[in-house]
This record gives structure tokens, sequence and C-alpha cells, in this order.
């Protein structure tokens, strides 16, 4: 649908980048694998990316705590925060990921994040995944984590592949077949140019 090629797709586990001074148990090893990960983008981009951090419940501890450190190292003007309630929290909006983006959100992001959250709305996980990668830039990254067992996706192929390329999903599933250390998923996809 959005011509995405899987880069990443296996386990976080406890030999990935890792924060003890996050409190929730996966987030110690959630957050600093995605900011490692940002961080070879930046390094191969050369320049700030623009990022949507979709990741919801912006409570003091961890979620607010990285909002403020992706704006804090990747430029507050570039990154944009949402949730899919109102929060009122500084620097992000209302942004429901269960519906198609509007036209601002539309292609506007070089990286989109959503990082263990996906998998906590009620509905239809394809979709939802389809809708954050509708925000993504030709070029640029849908970048996830998702608890496991959680996440459904049953039209997963139809979303990341496209036609005469159902080989190479198989290289991203070996996760179906045993757990992590964490039971937390890494996700990640380019959107191709064209």
């Amino acid at each position: 649908m959005h011509n995405m090629e899987i880069l990443t797709f296996r386990y976080v586990t406890k030999s990935d980048p890792y924060d003890p001074t996050y409190p929730h148990w996966s987030r110690k090893w959630e957050y600093p694998t995605v900011i490692a990960e940002i961080d070879k983008i930046v390094d191969q981009m050369g320049r700030y990316p623009k990022i949507h951090n979709s990741s919801w419940g912006f409570d003091p501890d961890h979620h607010t705590r990285f909002k403020n450190q992706l704006e804090k190292k990747y430029l507050k003007h570039n990154v944009t925060n949402s949730d899919i309630v109102f929060t009122g929290v500084h620097n992000s909006c209302y942004h429901d990921i269960t519906q198609p983006p509007n036209e601002q959100f539309k292609e506007a992001f070089d990286i989109v994040l959503n990082i263990s959250a996906l998998e906590e709305i009620p509905g239809d996980h394809d979709l939802y995944l389809d809708n954050l990668a509708a925000q993504v830039v030709p070029g640029g990254y849908l970048i996830c984590t998702f608890d496991y067992p959680g996440l459904r996706l049953n039209n997963f192929n139809d979303i990341f592949t496209k036609e005469g390329d159902s080989d190479k999903i198989s290289e991203h599933t070996q996760f179906w077949f045993g757990p992590g250390d964490l039971n937390v998923l890494l996700f990640i996809a380019k959107k191709n140019q064209s």
C-alpha cells in the first residue's frame, strides 16, 4: 500500500541499548534502542529529521521523559508529539491513529514513531499501522515497538510488501517462532522513493 521495505522486525533483547533510569521494565531497553536507531538515520540523512512521536499516554515517568529527550536531541521544532486523547502536555497535540492522517500529517514526517502503544488500542492494528505509514515521507522511516503477544496483524503482507515480494517477508518473521528476552518487538520500515 505504502511501498515500504522492512529493515528490521525482531525482538528487543537485553543486549540492546539500556537506560536504567526509565521506570517501566521494557522501556529501559525500548527507548534507548529507538534513539540508537534514530541516530543511525540522522547519520545517513546528515540533518535533523522531522519526527512524529505518536506514542501515547504522556505520564511523567517515561512517556514524557522520552518526549523531552526527543525534543532536546533532535530539536523541539522538528518533533511533533501526539496522543489519541487531549492531554494538555506542552508541545503535544491530539491525533487519532485509528483514522487516516489529515492533510497536515499525510507524508509529512521523516520518522514516525509508535512505542508500545498501537497494540493497546482495540480494533484493527493493520489499519492503524497503515495510518502511521501514510504519515512517512518517501525515503522516511516508520519505527515501532510492540508488546508481544498483544499485536494483531492480519494483512501485514498487504501493507509492507509488493507483489512478488512474498519471500522477503519471511526474513522478518522469525519472532513468531519463539520468545525473546523482553517480549517486545522492534519494527523499522523505510518508505521507498517511488
